[in-house]
């Protein structure tokens, strides 16, 4: 659209003076004097603007929501390093898990090992790569899902366990850090496990 069509429709003054860029007439506005192409041109690259940070906070609402670790919240494969075949099987078996999982073949991946050897920083790191293809993802320890679960009530009047339950359910991928470690009392574990089944 032209600047004198752009003059016609919101009804504006054309000026005399010519845009050096697009040597269109341009418009006087309450800005100043701009041509048609020009003008569109600012705001498409406004909208943009506007979208990339639209698009920046809709996807820190899924990372915030995955409630992931402080100290692995930006850890990714890259940042693993492995020193021995056990942790480069790991690695690889967690970033084939993760391929797979947004492809849409979905399983449960069971990391075992002793403490420090990268199993909370590789659940993180799947969770991140989850999350960046629109996926939804939750992290939480045994003992806190069970803590929630079994606190639910005290939350709020309409709230119960079978709700809290359910809410851990409704995730794509839920990682589950810590199993059993804390877990002292069985009815506390048997709280997981209502989750786990369903």
């Amino acid at each position: 659209m032209n600047s004198t069509a752009v003059a016609q429709q919101f009804n504006l003054e054309v000026s005399h003076e010519l845009c050096a860029i697009h040597a269109e007439p341009k418009l006087i506005t309450g800005g100043g004097p701009i041509c048609g192409t020009c003008a569109k041109e600012k705001l498409n690259q406004a909208n943009r603007e506007h979208q990339k940070q639209v698009d920046t906070e809709v996807r820190k609402k899924p990372f915030a929501g995955a409630k992931l670790p402080a100290r692995h919240a930006q850890s990714g494969f890259a940042e693993y390093q492995t020193q021995n075949d056990g942790q480069k099987l790991a690695k690889m078996t967690c970033v084939k898990f993760t391929k797979d999982f947004i492809a849409g073949k979905t399983r449960n991946l069971i990391m075992v090992g002793r403490t420090g050897t990268g199993k909370t920083h590789l659940s993180c790191a799947v969770a991140r790569n989850v999350l960046e293809h629109g996926k939804y993802a939750r992290y939480i320890t045994s003992e806190d899902m069970a803590n929630e679960i079994a606190n639910a009530w005290k939350k709020e009047a309409n709230d119960s366990e079978s709700n809290a339950i359910y809410r851990f359910t409704e995730y794509d991928l839920l990682i589950l850090d810590e199993y059993d470690l804390h877990d002292r009392h069985e009815n506390r574990l048997q709280l997981v496990h209502k989750v786990l089944y369903s």
